[in-house]
Order: C-alpha cells, then structure tokens, then sequence
C-alpha cells in the first residue's frame, strides 16, 4: 500500500506542475488513450476521442430526422468529442476535417461514460422537456412519446422515452415554429395495468417562448379491484367476454373475462357504469349496472347480463 501511495502521490505532484487538476491526472490515468486534454482553459473536461462504427451522418442538432445532414463519417475515423445534448445519447463531435456537428454516440466507440462529458449548447434547438407522473407526483418511466407537427405526417416526427425520474427530453429546429405536439403513444404494460392514461394524450408545444414550458402527463393509479361474472339469460357463464368501466369524467378501463365468465378489473373510486359484451361473436350488451366506489373499497359478486 505504501508502494501505491507514493506512486499515486508523484503522479498527482507531477500532474498538477503540468497545470492538472486532480480530476484530470485521474481521467488520463484511467482512459489516457483517448482522452485529449482541453488546454483551452474553461471548463476541465478533457476531450474524448472516438472512432465511428460505420459512415455515420453528422447533424446540424442532436434528432436524426429534423434537423439535416452536413456531413458524414466513415468507418474507421477518429472523431472527438467534445460535448453533448441534455438527456439524450447525441454528441457534439470534431471531425477530422475540423467540421462540427452532431452525432448519435450510439454509433461511436469510445472509452468514457455519457455522464462524464459536459453538456453542449444547441443554439439551433429548443429543448422539449416532458414529465410523466402519478397523480401523487411520483414518477413513472418507460413512457414513450411522439413529437410531430401538428399539420404534419409521421415522418416528421420524432420519439422520446421518460427515463427513471420520469423524465423525456428532445430538441426541435429553432427555425420551424409552425405548431407542434405531444403525444403518449406506448407504455410499459405494468403501467397500462396499474394506471388510467391521461384524460387527454396529447399536448401543444409553444415554440415561440423560450424556454419552453414543462408538459406534464399525469397517470392515476388504479387501487380498487371490481370482482363479478358475466351470464347470459340463463345464468349460465359466458366465456371471453369484454368488461367495460367507465366513469363518470371519462376514465375508462376494460378486460376480458375468463373462459368461466370470471373477470377482475381495477378501477380508482368515483361514479362508474359498468357493461359486458360478447363481441366479435354478436353484438349483444349488458344493460349498464351503476357501481359507486368510495374510500378504496374493492366489490365483490357484481353479474353483468347479457340478453
């Protein structure tokens, strides 16, 4: 150990007579192969190097589809790094024509994490923040959410994913104000078991005040279980049927019963209708059963009809 100590010690000495601080002489004792010292003052980062998996296109922003190629790499190239997009993987790189621009760090092979390279400016992008949240303010991640013109077509669109703080993040051309949106397009499936989506799924995006606001999706927990069967005429179960509940602001929930006609759907308290069907065998419905649910308190035996 005292070995190590003095060697660590020396190394420190030496590097900061170099005019290193202590987290560079560890960053270059770590990944010194490529990492490249910033000896332009500023902020003390090093600057990484990266080698391109293949021709990777370079960007005027950090989206692949709304902001246009300028350049390209090919496979094999050096390219440096030297910072990044707030919560995305994209990169602002160097290329070795001295270009700049942006690049999915996805396809670049480099010896550092993510978290270690300062975030870049973008001043030819609007950052879209996006929460997703319980109504109890806790987060939910896994949430996907497409960003499109509101005028326009799918393929000018782009998609944003909300991460363990319930967090999305993009960026939008500057130069396009035209009205944009939000919208929630998948979850994981024990979000869509354990929550009502929003009453609206969708969200305006205001490019012309800047920063933009913060667009929240609220997600309300389903906590209450409503056990029943569903019968025909004759009491007899009948198999597969479609449950519905909806309440009395819009919220809606459904399942499919057992091959027994058994079916246990979670809803939250309020006013609800309830009604089964048979579809697509016939159209046949139960007539509505109103059901009130108060305090959390599950029901049991509820028996939807079908004529």
């Amino acid at each position: 150990m005292r070995i190590n100590f003095v060697k660590y010690l020396f190394v420190f000495i030496v590097g900061a007579g170099l005019g290193f601080g202590i987290r560079s002489v560890i960053a270059a004792n770590l990944s010194s192969a490529n990492m490249i010292p910033n000896t332009g003052g500023g902020a003390d980062f090093s600057k990484i190097s990266a080698i391109a998996l293949g021709n990777i296109p370079l960007r005027s922003g950090p989206e692949s589809i709304l902001f246009p190629q300028i350049g390209a790499s090919v496979q094999g190239d050096t390219v440096v790094i030297i910072g990044k997009a707030r919560g995305t993987t994209w990169v602002k790189v160097e290329m070795p024509d001295s270009k700049t621009g942006w690049m999915d760090s996805s396809y670049l092979d480099f010896n550092a994490d993510l978290s270690e390279i300062p975030v870049a400016e973008v001043p030819n992008g609007s950052l879209i923040r996006i929460k997703t949240r319980t109504t109890l303010a806790g987060p939910l991640a896994g949430i996907w959410i497409d960003i499109c013109p509101a005028l326009g077509g799918v393929s000018d669109c782009t998609s944003t994913r909300t991460n363990s703080q319930g967090l999305a993040l993009a960026y939008l051309p500057t130069d396009q104000l035209l009205p944009w949106t939000a919208k929630i397009v998948a979850s994981e499936p024990a979000i869509e078991s354990d929550y009502f989506p929003p009453v609206s799924d969708t969200a305006a995006i205001d490019l012309t005040n800047q920063p933009t606001e913060l667009i929240v999706f609220s997600y309300e927990p389903k906590t209450v279980n409503i056990q029943g069967k569903v019968v025909d005429g004759q009491g007899n179960p009948v198999s597969n049927a479609i449950v519905f509940a909806q309440r009395s602001d819009g919220v809606q929930s459904q399942i499919q019963a057992s091959a027994q006609g058994e079916f246990v759907i979670r809803v939250a308290n309020g006013n609800w209708e309830m009604s089964a069907t048979d579809a697509p065998r016939s159209n046949k419905k139960s007539p509505p059963r109103q059901v009130i649910v108060v305090d959390e308190q599950s029901l049991t035996n509820l028996v939807l009809t079908l004529p």
